[in-house]
């Protein structure tokens, strides 16, 4: 899904609403709604050999499950303040693009465009994944982590968790320290 629309059949149950926000997330939240920029922070990587797309999938969700984060949304109130709202699972969704034969330079916008989508602040318009196929053993992965939910420590801790998930290594069971901790 990612950046889109944030429409689904059913929202996941929340763990957490009516929270207030931080000055990080209020300035970004606040800045993003009066303009049309886009205050997100893109990933790529180009991976070549073999991959499971499924378990890179699996991988992120298992990942974003974990972190409060990754199911953390925003809500605008009536009296004009957002409030954020922590659900219990992750409704994230890796895109897969068949982009065959395509050049770097494709793919490249591709990820350009679908990494500064403006959402709607659920969970998953904040976030989004892309794999783009190029060949059979050659992949583009991307991600992006808007900067209200994401700093440079939680973007590293992300990429480094969804990748020892993706490769098999282990991962600790509890919990990582969440944004609110803080």
């Amino acid at each position: 899904m990612g950046f889109g629309s944030g429409e689904a059949s059913a929202r996941p149950r929340r763990l957490r609403e009516g929270l207030r926000l931080s000055p990080n997330e209020e300035r970004y939240l606040l800045a993003e709604s009066l303009t049309n920029q886009v205050y997100a922070a893109p990933a790529v990587v180009r991976l070549v050999g073999p991959l499971d797309a499924d378990a890179l999938e699996a991988a992120i969700k298992a990942t974003c499950d974990r972190h409060e984060a990754r199911r953390t949304g925003f809500e605008l109130g009536a009296d004009g303040r957002f409030t954020k709202y922590v659900e219990e699972v992750s409704t994230a969704e890796m895109v897969r693009l068949d982009m065959t034969g395509a050049t770097l330079d494709e793919a490249r916008e591709m990820v350009r465009r679908h990494s500064y989508l403006k959402g709607d602040y659920t969970p998953e318009s904040l976030h989004s994944y892309m794999l783009i196929k190029l060949g059979e053993n050659d992949h583009v992965f991307a991600f992006s982590l808007h900067h209200a939910t994401s700093d440079g420590m939680t973007f590293q801790a992300f990429g480094m968790e969804v990748h020892a998930r993706r490769m098999g290594m282990p991962v600790p069971d509890a919990p990582p320290p969440q944004y609110d901790d803080y």
